[in-house]
C-alpha cells in the first residue's frame, strides 16, 4: 500500500521578500527518501510561518514514465503565455467549471500558443480551450516550469480508467466517452474499471479549502498500465469523490460564491499519480455519490456548465485529445513563454518560481482574487508585474509583440533614469 495524501505543513518564513527556491529547499529536506512530492503551493500565513499545502506519495514505487531528459535549445519563435489557475484555492475566475474559458480564448488573440492546464479550461460536458491552446496535465505543467521538461503537442489514443462504482454511474460515463467519438472523432483504445474502489476522499482544512485523500492509488497505478498496454499514449480518470457535503456542493453553486472547489485537491492527487507513474498526460473528472448539482435552481454562471452536464468526462476527452507530451529534448521551453499568468493570490508556487528562474515575465491579476494563498506583494517586484485585470494582462501580451515597453504606455510617463551613480557603484564594489 502507498498512501496519497495532500497535506498542510508549516516553514520558518524568512525576512524580507518571499525567496521560493528557499521554500522548495525546505520541502524537498522533508521528503524522505521514499517519498515523492507531487504538488505544493503555499496557501497561507499564520504566526510568522508559511502554510503550504504539499501532495505526498509514500512509500513510492520506480515509475514507468521517469522525466525526459531537459535540453538546451535555442528558443522557438512566436509568442507564447501560460495561463495557470491552481484548483482547489477558490480563485474569482478559473475556480470554478471551465470559467476561464473566455480568457484563454481571448489570450489567443494577442499570443500564438496559450498554454492551459486542466482547470482552466475543463467545463464538464464543455471545452473552455480554442484552437491555439495546448492542453497540459498538471504534472507536466510543474516540471516544465521546474525547468525538468520540455513540452510538445501530440494527437493521443485515450485510455478510460474508470473506478468502480455504480453500474449507473459507469454506463453515464461510457455513454459521454462514445458521444466524444462520435460527434467529434476522439481517439479511444478501451476502458478499464479498477478491480475495487480507489477510494478519493476530501476533507475540510483549518484554513478555509480542502485537501484530500486517495485509499487506493495501486489500482490507478494497475488500470493505467493496462491501459498503456493497449496503446494508450494519455489518461482518462474518473473516480468517485467522497467527503463532500451538501452544504459544500449548495455553497460551491451558490450565486456570488466563494467556496473552493472541494474536489480540486484529490482531482490534483489522482491526475499527477497517474502522470507520474506512466510518463502519460492524465486528466480527472469526479463522480459524486449524488447528481452533480440541482440544474433546476439558477446558479453561480461560473458553476452553471457542472449543473447543465450530466458527467464531467466530455472536456477532458477533448482537452487530452491533442494534450502536450514530455518530450525527450524538443519541443517548448520555459524559456520560450513571453509571459506566465496567474491569479494576484497565487504566487507562492511552481509558475512563480519559473518564471523567476528563467526570466520570464510574471502577470498577477489583481481582479482574480483567491481564498487561500499568498499575494503578489510578498515577492520581490523585480520579474512580477501587477495588473488590474485580465484584459490589461492581454495588453501587456500585445506590447510584448509588439516590441513595445510595457511602462511606456502608461500616464504619466516618466523621464529615463539617469543610473550612473549607482552603477558607478556596484563596479566599484565589485572591483574592491
Amino acid at each position: 500500500m502507498m498512501p496519497l495524501f495532500s497535506e498542510i505543513v508549516r516553514l520558518q518564513a524568512q525576512r524580507g521578500p518571499l525567496d521560493l527556491s528557499s521554500v522548495l529547499d525546505q520541502l524537498n529536506a522533508r521528503i524522505a527518501g521514499s517519498d515523492v512530492m507531487l504538488r505544493w503551493g503555499i496557501v497561507g500565513v499564520e504566526n510568522g510561518e508559511l502554510l503550504v499545502e504539499v501532495a505526498v506519495l509514500r512509500d513510492a514505487p520506480v515509475p514507468d514514465g521517469g522525466p525526459a531528459s531537459y535540453a538546451a535549445l535555442p528558443n522557438v519563435p512566436g509568442v507564447r503565455v501560460a495561463i495557470v489557475v491552481p484548483t482547489g484555492v477558490g480563485a474569482a475566475i478559473g475556480g470554478f467549471i471551465g470559467d476561464a474559458g473566455p480568457v484563454a480564448h481571448a489570450f489567443e488573440a494577442v499570443a500564438d500558443q496559450v498554454l492551459v492546464h486542466p482547470n482552466v479550461v475543463n467545463g464538464a460536458g464543455m471545452y473552455g480551450g480554442g484552437p491555439n491552446s495546448i492542453y497540459v496535465d498538471g504534472y507536466s505543467l510543474d516540471q516544465f516550469f521546474a525547468h525538468s521538461v520540455r513540452l510538445l503537442q501530440r494527437r493521443h489514443k485515450i485510455g478510460v480508467l474508470l473506478d468502480r462504482v455504480r453500474e449507473d454511474q459507469t454506463v453515464a460515463l461510457l455513454n459521454a466517452v462514445d458521444a466524444m467519438r462520435s460527434v467529434f472523432g476522439i481517439d479511444v483504445c478501451g476502458y478499464c474499471i479498477t478491480d475495487d474502489a480507489v477510494g478519493g476522499e476530501v476533507a475540510r482544512s483549518d484554513y478555509g479549502h480542502f485537501v484530500g485523500r486517495v485509499r487506493r492509488p495501486d489500482l490507478l497505478f494497475d488500470g493505467a498500465r493496462r491501459l498503456a498496454a493497449e496503446g494508450a499514449t494519455a489518461i482518462a480518470v474518473a473516480t468517485l469523490i467522497t467527503g463532500v457535503s451538501d452544504d459544500d456542493v449548495r455553497r460551491h453553486y451558490a450565486a456570488d460564491s466563494e467556496q473552493c472547489n472541494p474536489v480540486g485537491s484529490t482531482e490534483a492527487l489522482i491526475s499527477r499519480f497517474v502522470t507520474w507513474s506512466t510518463g502519460l498526460p492524465c486528466a480527472h473528472a469526479p463522480i459524486f455519490a449524488g447528481a452533480l448539482g440541482d440544474g433546476r435552481n439558477r446558479v453561480d454562471p461560473r458553476a452553471a456548465a457542472e449543473v447543465s452536464s450530466q458527467t464531467g468526462f466530455p472536456c477532458i476527452l477533448r482537452g487530452l485529445a491533442k494534450a502536450a507530451s514530455r518530450s525527450d529534448g524538443l519541443g517548448l521551453g520555459i524559456s520560450d513563454l513571453a509571459a506566465v499568468v496567474v491569479p494576484y493570490d497565487c504566487v507562492g508556487g511552481p509558475p512563480a518560481l519559473g518564471a523567476r528562474m528563467a526570466g520570464v515575465p510574471l502577470l498577477a491579476v489583481k481582479q482574480n482574487r483567491s481564498a487561500v494563498g499568498i499575494s503578489a506583494r510578498s515577492l520581490d517586484a523585480r520579474g512580477v508585474v501587477v495588473v488590474e485585470n485580465y484584459a490589461e494582462a492581454i495588453g501587456f501580451v500585445a506590447c510584448l509583440r509588439a516590441g513595445v515597453a510595457w511602462e511606456t504606455v502608461a500616464r504619466p510617463l516618466e523621464a529615463v533614469r539617469d543610473v550612473s551613480a549607482s552603477t558607478t557603484k556596484a563596479l566599484a564594489s565589485t572591483d574592491g
